[in-house]
């Protein structure tokens, strides 16, 4: 089985993430909400894998099993046009919900694109 290796976007460093680790930062809608990220060994660069919380994580999951329905039905086009759109609106979704969370806890996002 081969390792997974994950590039830094700090520093040209290639690493195996080893640990998660998930971080209090507050509270939303009475639920608590982890900043859940693993560090580079090199530079001490914080990514983020995502900021969980339970009301995030059903848009979430909606995300991610649409993905899985669009790699299984790619080869038939109908379907796949009808999933696009679908995985479209639930993406749009899970970012406005979680747009809502940052404003609300006040969490500045670094976006390295």
């Amino acid at each position: 089985m081969p390792i997974r290796l994950t590039q830094c976007d700090n520093c040209p460093a290639q690493f195996r993430v080893k640990e998660f680790n998930k971080q209090f930062i507050g509270m939303y809608k009475d639920k608590p909400v982890f900043h859940w990220n693993y560090v580079c060994p090199v530079c001490n660069h914080v990514h983020t894998v995502r900021n969980y919380n339970e009301f995030v994580n059903t848009y979430f999951d909606k995300v991610i099993s649409m993905e899985f329905s669009l790699l299984l039905n790619r080869k038939d086009e109908e379907k796949y046009k009808k999933l696009s759109d679908e995985y479209k609106i639930a993406k749009d979704e899970l970012e406005k919900v979680n747009e809502e969370v940052r404003t609300y806890l006040f969490i500045k996002v670094n976006k390295c694109q």
